[in-house]
């Protein structure tokens, strides 16, 4: 066996006569063999909350006595569709002691399937004296987190009431990470009035003087209210005290009329006043 390099071969013939003729030649053996990795990594697909391996490269080569540890030469990251969606291409390169190279490249492709989680909570709404309220999507989230992103872009798919919409109304929030994973949670917003309704002309107490021989009047007064919410032809009105309106009232007496006014969502307001 001859070495790797030149080797100069000289042989010699001798007669019995001990006359000699001698010629050499020269062996040249090259070593053109790349070394081979050992267990040569694959290219692998990650999940963005796993951490970034870090890995060692070694080769075997005819020539070399011990495996040869590979240089990383190059570890390069692509940008993909968002911040936690990317690929990072590393190159190693093995040579053996005489200037053999071979290249193993390993591509680690980093993504983002994971939709949030979403933690909701059910708000209530208390509509104001014009009849509307409105929510934001913090009034819903109620910790909701990614596996990936610090942030989440919140939206709902109904933030404003008004009458309406007054009691159990059920609603949507979603939520997005920077990689367009959506999910969603559905909770009943208690829309509620809680305004009372109001008498927009209860009298005040008032005292009559009968024309001579006169013994009684006829007493009528036309009440009316308004609403946040019900319409003032649909409050309904209930007469808690007193005679009805447009009876005669008998002299020297004190009659107490009282009324209430219902908007039907709960709310009620009084009048109540002395003749």
């Amino acid at each position: 066996l001859f070495p790797v390099g030149t080797t100069t071969v000289t042989y010699t013939a001798t007669d019995e006569s001990r006359n000699s003729s001698s010629c050499s030649f020269t062996v040249v053996v090259s070593d053109l063999e790349a070394p081979t990795f050992i267990d040569p990594l694959q290219d692998t697909v990650i999940n963005c909350n796993t951490a970034i391996p870090s890995s060692s490269v070694t080769a075997n080569d005819p020539c070399n006595a011990n495996p040869i540890a590979a240089v990383l030469v190059s570890d390069t990251t692509i940008a993909g569709s968002c911040a936690q969606a990317f690929a990072i291409v590393r190159t190693w390169e093995a040579t053996d002691s005489n200037g053999n190279t071979n290249t193993l490249t390993q591509t680690i492709s980093v993504q983002d399937t994971t939709a949030p989680s979403l933690i909701c909570m059910a708000p209530a709404v208390e509509l104001d004296a014009n009849g509307m309220g409105q929510i934001t999507t913090a009034d819903v989230d109620n910790g909701s987190s990614d596996n990936c992103s610090a942030t989440l872009n919140f939206r709902l798919s109904q933030s404003t009431f008004d009458c309406s919409d007054v009691g159990m109304l059920a609603i949507t929030l979603f939520a997005e990470d920077d990689c367009g994973n959506v999910d969603s949670c559905l909770v009943d917003v208690n829309v509620q009035d809680n305004i009372n309704p109001v008498f927009t002309n209860c009298p005040t107490d008032v005292t009559f003087t009968l024309e001579p021989g006169a013994c009684r009047l006829p007493y009528d007064f036309p009440l009316s209210g308004s609403d946040n919410c019900t319409d003032a032809n649909d409050l309904l009105l209930t007469q808690l005290q007193g005679p009805t309106l447009g009876s005669d009232l008998e002299k020297e007496t004190v009659t107490t009329f009282e009324f209430e006014l219902n908007d039907g969502n709960g709310n009620t307001a009084n009048c109540t006043w002395t003749v």
